[in-house]
């Protein structure tokens, strides 16, 4: 299996995009300007307006979170529109958090104190 496919991986990158401040609020600009918009995509400039960072900038941590799998994007004309990509989001975050459910509940961990 290629690092790349390998799910702790992908569940990694995953983490990592998402524990920076300004990708997070990337990821908020993302949900409250373009719910109507484009469907349901924003071009650098929209998610700029929002977040008020410089576009080079922006576009850095855009990237990042298309290659964790968070965003995906397509051009119309000389546009980029990011849009996330749910699906894959929640099914790695969903996986995680179901393989560590119900491992320590309060009463186990009492007890093993």
């Amino acid at each position: 299996m290629k690092k790349k496919d390998d799910p702790h991986e992908r569940t990694a990158r995953v983490f990592s995009a998402l524990a920076n401040p300004t990708r997070l609020k990337i990821l908020d600009a993302l949900v409250a300007n373009c719910r109507a918009a484009e469907g349901n995509a924003c071009s650098v400039c929209e998610i700029n307006a929002k977040v008020a960072l410089p576009q080079p900038y922006i576009s850095k941590h855009l990237k990042i979170l298309k290659d964790a799998g968070i965003l995906t994007y397509t051009r119309k004309g000389n546009r980029i529109l990011y849009s996330f990509t749910t699906s894959a989001l929640f099914a790695d975050i969903a996986g995680l958090l179901a393989r560590y459910t119900g491992c320590c509940t309060p009463r186990e961990r009492a007890r093993n104190l």
